[in-house]
């Protein structure tokens, strides 16, 4: 299997997959952009133990309050943790390939 980063908007309301097709790929052109229902977002941020809040602006506008972990899933789409920044590639190739080699078998 193959490694697949998904960046995951937790603002629905102004991120449609219209503005993340546009957006995600500044980052690589290879992640994916995704966004959902707002109760089903929540339902997956608590299930992958993300914290995030919408917070409001006194301009009436409004900003989305997250940090900045990347959540590791394994295939079957079971939470498996996280990595905080700064991202050190060694370690997260070598969790990679440690779950990986658990559905080789």
């Amino acid at each position: 299997q193959q490694l697949q980063i998904v960046l995951v908007s937790l603002d629905p309301e102004r991120d449609t997959t219209e503005k993340l097709s546009q957006y995600v790929p500044y980052f690589n052109a290879d992640f994916i952009g995704a966004t959902g229902n707002p109760y089903v977002l929540l339902k997956l941020a608590a299930e992958l133990n993300v914290a995030f809040s919408k917070v409001p602006l006194e301009n009436g506008d409004y900003t989305i309050d997250h940090g900045a972990n990347m959540v590791l899933v394994n295939p079957y789409g079971h939470y498996h943790g996280f990595f905080k920044p700064p991202f050190e590639e060694q370690n997260m190739r070598m969790a990679w390939r440690s779950i990986m080699a658990t559905f080789d078998q």
